[in-house]
């Protein structure tokens, strides 16, 4: 986008690859300086940005103080409020994306619980992982055999692939 013949000379840039075969242009229609904008129009945004980043460090602090705690034995019941959850799967709504991505990214417990901690933007969560249920699968459900299609077909588009490859390394070309 920033070349001298797309910036300056108009020209369009080359095929820009994004993935899952799909190829974009760009052609720069205006172009902008960069330039630094007065504090009186950015002051409000600077100030929400550093308020925000101290707010998850505080909450941050404070997990991991908690964490600590628990660590070294303390009750959870002397420590805030608690929710409970039995048997969550990693698509459950109950207790929010970020809670759950920490608690399936959680080692299992051996002895004890196992301790993270889940910041987002105006609260954090401190995870105790007591206990880990293995998934029933059923040997002949729908899901099972949907997996077995997908990994078959996946096999087959590298063996394709791979085959392709084979035939451009032993193909000879020759230009007049």
């Amino acid at each position: 986008m920033f070349s001298e013949d797309v910036l300056d000379a108009g020209y369009n840039t080359e095929l820009i690859d994004v993935g899952d075969n799909v190829s974009v242009v760009a052609r720069v229609n205006k172009y902008h300086e960069a330039e630094q904008l007065p504090l009186d129009q950015v002051r409000d945004q600077i100030r929400t940005t550093l308020e925000q980043r101290k707010t998850r460090e505080a909450l941050s602090e404070r997990a991991d103080a908690i964490i600590a705690d628990l660590e070294s034995g303390q009750s959870p019941e002397g420590i805030g409020e608690w929710s409970s959850y039995e048997g969550l799967a990693r698509n459950a709504s109950e207790a929010g994306p970020a809670i759950l991505q920490q608690v399936f990214s959680l080692p299992r417990p051996a002895d004890g619980a196992r301790f993270g901690k889940a910041v987002m933007a105006n609260s954090a969560a401190v995870i105790a992982l007591d206990e880990v249920t293995d998934g029933q699968v059923s040997e002949d459900g729908t899901e099972l055999n949907q997996l077995r299609e997908f990994l078959a077909s996946l096999e087959g588009q590298r063996e394709y692939a791979a085959y392709q490859q084979f035939l451009r390394n032993r193909a000879e070309v020759e230009r007049p």
